[in-house]
């Protein structure tokens, strides 16, 4: 078996290299520099693709650094590379676009783990140029033997809360169903709990001016003693105040008991602006113990951009708060992100059979969710395991879930 530091990729000048263009038409050029240490493609005026390509004989079942960095201004939709694995018969296990991309300075940074099919025999490394007038200077990838990332274990949790209807809703029955819920949770050993909106202080009648001085912050310190007592992240949901504004706001608490993070909600209702609720501006994400994790609140999850936006900040967990339930925003939101969903809602009126609290995968499948018992949602995930799926774009393989969003939308179908 080869070194671990050795790099697999031959110079560009090895015969392993080779071009590849599109049929009936010449519509790049393409170079090697006289060191073989770097290639570079320049497409046609009009419009044109091209890519370098290369053959790696790899150890199936083995994991592989890989690194890359192109010389470029083009955007990582223009300028890509996409690994594939193929066996013995020339079938492709797997195909997908190299999972990290950077900007820095004139260079597009690549970067990935890659964990070998075990039926693989060897790698085809492209990498790629499109556009009109675009031009790509490729230095050499580097490939070499690696160990597998350790698991990075998150247990999650999301109450649905239960009401005791024979004693009414008044603050001292709601904060003792409240304690008594986040209490039965924490004592399973979870390191985050997603709590609904507004739960706490819900169909009291208390104005945001109340919630946000008295109620909010009441609850915020007896959260802090139960993320405390069972050493959780706790992210509640209340109004929080600024310069005379009330805002509908999710506090993130840690494992200390303080408030390490607060995000206020985007996308507000007709009715919150009617109410006096001023939306948020941005999209925060937060960097946990455990990994990044953004944060949507009820409305918001309605609208793709929001998830977007956090994913692009590098999001792994979106935590969503929400009073209500929309089963197919909720399973496509998590689609079109390519991350976990931690979802907590409210009620059970719908016609799915289960409640508006779940715990859902980048595949949009429920992992956990409540049912008539209104039991909390659980779930154990890896975010260091990647998820992957039959993509149409990569052809008849797997393919990592939103990598194929990020690097294949084209943004110049919207230009005039």
């Amino acid at each position: 078996m080869k070194n671990k530091k050795e790099n697999l990729v031959p110079a560009f000048s090895d015969p392993a290299w080779r071009t590849n263009e599109p049929p009936y038409k010449k519509n790049a050029e393409f170079s090697v520099s006289p060191d073989g240490r770097s290639a570079s493609i320049k497409t046609a005026d009009d419009f044109g693709v091209g890519k370098w390509i290369c053959s790696v004989p790899v150890s199936g079942g083995a994991f592989y650094d890989f690194s890359a960095s192109c010389k470029t201004e083009l955007p990582e939709c223009d300028a890509y590379l996409i690994i594939t694995q193929f066996d013995e018969k020339g079938k492709m296990p797997i195909r997908e676009h190299v999972k990290d991309c950077v900007r820095d300075g004139e260079y597009l940074r690549f970067s990935d783990k890659l964990d070998i099919a075990e039926q693989t025999v060897r790698l085809e490394i492209e990498l790629w140029c499109k556009g009109s007038g675009a031009f790509c200077e490729w230095d050499l990838p580097t490939l070499t033997l690696g160990e597998p990332l350790p698991k990075r274990t998150v247990r999650l949790a999301a109450i649905q809360m239960k009401w005791n209807a024979e004693v009414g809703r008044t603050k001292e029955s709601q904060f003792e169903a409240f304690m008594s819920s986040v209490e039965k949770v924490g004592e399973r050993g979870v390191d985050l709990i997603v709590l609904g909106e507004g739960m706490y202080s819900r169909g009291l009648g208390i104005s945001h001016p109340e919630r946000a001085r008295i109620y909010d912050p009441e609850m915020i310190k007896a959260l802090g003693e139960k993320a405390v007592k069972y050493s959780t992240y706790i992210i509640y949901n209340g109004v929080e105040e600024e310069k005379g504004n009330f805002y509908n706001a999710s506090f993130i608490i840690d494992r200390t008991g303080k408030v390490v993070g607060t995000y206020r909600k985007t996308h507000i209702t007709v009715g919150e602006y009617e109410g006096g609720l001023t939306p948020g501006v941005g999209f925060p994400v937060f960097d946990l113990d455990f990994g990044r994790i953004g944060i949507l609140i009820c409305y918001d999850q309605f609208f793709p951009e929001t998830a977007k936006a956090l994913v692009n900040e590098g999001a792994e967990i979106i935590a969503i708060s929400t009073a209500g339930d929309d089963h197919h925003a909720c399973m496509s939101l998590a689609i079109d992100s390519g991350v976990y969903l931690a979802v907590s809602g409210m009620n059970m009126e719908n016609d799915f059979g289960w409640g508006p609290t779940r715990i859902v995968d980048p595949l949009g499948n429920q992992l956990s969710h409540t049912n008539e018992n209104l039991e909390a949602a659980y779930a154990e995930i890896d975010l260091n395991k990647k998820v992957r799926r039959f993509w149409m774009s990569t052809g008849p393989a797997l393919s990592s879930v939103h990598d194929d969003y990020r690097y294949e939308v084209n943004p110049h179908s919207f230009e005039n």
